[in-house]
This record gives C-alpha cells, structure tokens and sequence, in this order.
C-alpha cells in the first residue's frame, strides 16, 4: 500500500488529519484506491493551506475522521 497523510499541528493540541489518500499496488498497478479529505475542527493555517493546496472552503463540508475512520479502516486491512 501507498500512503499519504496531510495534517495539521496547532500549539497545544494534537495533530488533526486533513487529508487521507492510499493505493493498493499490485504488480504495479493501481488495484483499488482511498481518499478522503477530513474536516480537523479548527481553521488551517495559512502556511498549510499554501504548502497543500487545500482550503478551509474544502473542508467545510468534508466529513469528521470518525465519519471516515471505519471506512479507512476496511480499506488498509484489504489486500
């Protein structure tokens, strides 16, 4: 499996996912695919928002990581 994860950190909280995207990869090919963008709760800092391309306006109606999280889950258990 590929991965790529997108997070941000805040000063005195944990780090929230804003992005999850994964390949399975057989023979190398693309098998089967995941991505999902992920409301984090907070606004993105500026930086992050110029270094990744996403906005708080994606965001704003992307679902929570739980929302997501059982999903993921089923994806990166399967191969």
């Amino acid at each position: 499996m590929v991965l790529d994860v997108e997070a941000i950190g805040t000063k005195g909280l944990p780090a929230r996912v804003i992005e999850l995207g994964a390949y399975h990869v057989r023979a190398g090919k693309i098998t089967d695919r995941f991505q999902s963008l992920i409301d984090p709760g907070v606004p993105l800092p500026r930086f992050i928002a110029a270094l990744t391309g996403i906005s708080d306006q994606m965001l704003k109606s992307a679902p929570k990581f739980a929302e997501v999280a059982d999903a993921w889950l089923d994806f990166a258990g399967t191969q």
